[in-house]
């Protein structure tokens, strides 16, 4: 039978958390992608936790909001996956808001940082693509210039 292996409540007075996506890798550390927003333009931030630590990491920001979003629809565009070629790393995508009423889509790599293992996990992350949108129309995806690192990202 399925049964409940972790139960955490997480967040900060006066804000708003939303669209959550979690993923486990293979030694049961877990990641998550979420939205924020609140005293703050909608943004992206992440968080996790290692099996042996059994605790959430306060969490980090991936891509900050940097305008009102006052649009019809708030899209539950937020996303997370492993990397095929390494079972540590995981692939995290979100929606921002961005001024002019528009928003954008970030993508971002993950992963814990297990050197040397006494320590806390650390995250790392950059974002090789980006995707916008201009207000009420089609994504387009560009690369961002000086990525160090170009990948799949999730689909």
């Amino acid at each position: 039978t399925p049964s409940v292996v972790w139960d955490e409540r997480f967040g900060a007075p006066g804000l708003d958390y939303f669209y959550p996506a979690v993923s486990v890798n293979y030694l049961n550390d877990m990641a998550v992608v979420f939205g924020r927003s609140g005293s703050e333009y909608a943004g992206i931030r992440y968080s996790g936790r290692r099996a042996a630590d059994g605790a959430m990491q306060s969490s980090a920001l991936l891509k900050s909001g940097t305008g009102a979003y006052t649009g019809d629809r708030w899209g539950d565009y937020f996303g997370i996956g492993r990397d095929p070629s390494d079972a540590q790393t995981f692939w995290i995508y979100g929606q921002y808001a961005l001024s002019g009423d528009s928003w954008g889509t970030w993508v971002g790599e993950v992963n814990f940082d297990r050197t040397p293992d006494v320590s806390p996990p650390t995250f790392s992350n950059f974002s090789p693509l980006q995707t916008t949108a201009p207000s009420r129309s089609t994504p387009r995806v560009t690369a961002v210039p000086g990525a160090p690192r170009s990948g799949p990202g999730p689909s």
